[in-house]
Protein backbone atom coordinates (compact mmCIF):
# COMPACT_ATOMS: atom_id res chain seq x y z
CA UNK A 1 0.00 0.00 0.00
CA UNK A 2 1.50 3.52 -0.55
CA UNK A 3 1.81 6.46 1.43
CA UNK A 4 0.18 9.48 1.20
CA UNK A 5 2.27 12.14 -0.15
CA UNK A 6 1.28 14.88 2.33
CA UNK A 7 0.79 12.97 5.93
CA UNK A 8 2.29 9.66 5.11
CA UNK A 9 -0.55 7.37 6.06
CA UNK A 10 -1.42 4.17 4.08
CA UNK A 11 -3.62 4.68 0.92
CA UNK A 12 -5.11 3.30 -2.03
CA UNK A 13 -6.05 6.82 -3.20
CA UNK A 14 -4.19 8.34 -6.17
CA UNK A 15 -4.39 12.39 -7.12
CA UNK A 16 -2.70 13.29 -9.93
CA UNK A 17 -0.33 10.08 -9.86
CA UNK A 18 0.68 10.88 -6.43
CA UNK A 19 -0.52 8.63 -3.51
CA UNK A 20 -2.78 11.29 -1.12
CA UNK A 21 -5.25 10.19 1.53
CA UNK A 22 -8.95 10.86 1.54
CA UNK A 23 -8.57 13.51 4.57
CA UNK A 24 -5.87 15.25 2.75
CA UNK A 25 -7.86 14.99 -0.29
CA UNK A 26 -11.00 16.86 0.99
CA UNK A 27 -8.82 19.30 2.99
CA UNK A 28 -6.97 20.13 -0.03
CA UNK A 29 -10.44 20.18 -2.65
CA UNK A 30 -10.34 23.70 -3.71
CA UNK A 31 -14.48 22.72 -4.62
CA UNK A 32 -16.54 24.30 -2.24
CA UNK A 33 -14.40 27.54 -2.39
CA UNK A 34 -14.91 27.43 -6.17
CA UNK A 35 -18.71 27.22 -5.53
CA UNK A 36 -18.34 30.35 -3.43
CA UNK A 37 -16.44 32.37 -5.94
CA UNK A 38 -19.43 31.63 -8.07
CA UNK A 39 -22.06 32.22 -6.18
CA UNK A 40 -20.57 35.47 -5.56
CA UNK A 41 -20.03 35.86 -9.08
CA UNK A 42 -23.42 35.10 -9.43
CA UNK A 43 -25.02 37.68 -6.95
CA UNK A 44 -22.26 40.44 -7.95
CA UNK A 45 -23.73 39.90 -11.99
CA UNK A 46 -27.61 39.70 -10.45
CA UNK A 47 -26.44 43.40 -8.95
CA UNK A 48 -25.06 44.55 -12.16
CA UNK A 49 -28.04 43.80 -14.23
CA UNK A 50 -30.51 45.56 -12.07
CA UNK A 51 -27.63 48.90 -11.84
CA UNK A 52 -27.66 48.33 -15.57
CA UNK A 53 -31.60 48.83 -15.84
CA UNK A 54 -31.91 51.31 -12.99
CA UNK A 55 -29.66 53.44 -15.25
CA UNK A 56 -30.85 52.84 -18.57
CA UNK A 57 -34.92 52.83 -17.90
CA UNK A 58 -35.12 55.30 -14.78
CA UNK A 59 -32.31 57.40 -14.84
CA UNK A 60 -31.48 58.23 -18.81
CA UNK A 61 -34.79 57.73 -19.63
CA UNK A 62 -36.54 59.85 -16.91
CA UNK A 63 -39.50 57.03 -16.42
CA UNK A 64 -39.19 56.22 -12.64
CA UNK A 65 -40.58 58.91 -11.48
CA UNK A 66 -39.28 59.24 -8.27
CA UNK A 67 -38.20 62.70 -6.55
CA UNK A 68 -34.83 63.99 -7.00
CA UNK A 69 -33.29 62.94 -3.61
CA UNK A 70 -35.07 59.97 -3.06
CA UNK A 71 -33.76 58.56 -7.10
CA UNK A 72 -29.99 59.51 -5.84
CA UNK A 73 -30.49 57.30 -2.49
CA UNK A 74 -31.45 54.60 -4.28
CA UNK A 75 -28.60 54.53 -6.66
CA UNK A 76 -25.77 55.10 -3.94
CA UNK A 77 -27.47 52.16 -2.16
CA UNK A 78 -26.84 50.29 -4.98
CA UNK A 79 -23.62 51.17 -5.37
CA UNK A 80 -22.87 50.41 -2.09
CA UNK A 81 -24.60 46.76 -2.15
CA UNK A 82 -22.72 46.43 -5.25
CA UNK A 83 -19.48 47.27 -3.56
CA UNK A 84 -20.17 44.85 -1.18
CA UNK A 85 -20.79 42.05 -3.25
CA UNK A 86 -17.28 42.84 -5.35
CA UNK A 87 -15.68 42.72 -2.05
CA UNK A 88 -17.37 39.04 -1.36
CA UNK A 89 -16.57 38.19 -4.78
CA UNK A 90 -12.52 39.12 -4.29
CA UNK A 91 -12.16 37.59 -0.79
CA UNK A 92 -13.95 34.08 -2.22
CA UNK A 93 -11.44 34.61 -5.42
CA UNK A 94 -8.75 35.14 -3.37
CA UNK A 95 -8.97 32.08 -1.08
CA UNK A 96 -9.89 29.91 -4.14
CA UNK A 97 -6.53 31.08 -5.77
CA UNK A 98 -4.37 30.79 -2.57
CA UNK A 99 -5.83 26.99 -2.52
CA UNK A 100 -4.65 26.21 -5.67
CA UNK A 101 -1.36 27.72 -5.14
CA UNK A 102 -0.93 25.35 -1.91
CA UNK A 103 -1.53 22.12 -4.29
Amino acid sequence: MAKCSVCDSETLLYVNDKPLCSACDAARNPGPLYRQVTAAKAELVALSKQFDALNNKEIVAGTHGIPYPDSVGIVESLGATIRASFNKYHAAFTAYIAAIRKR
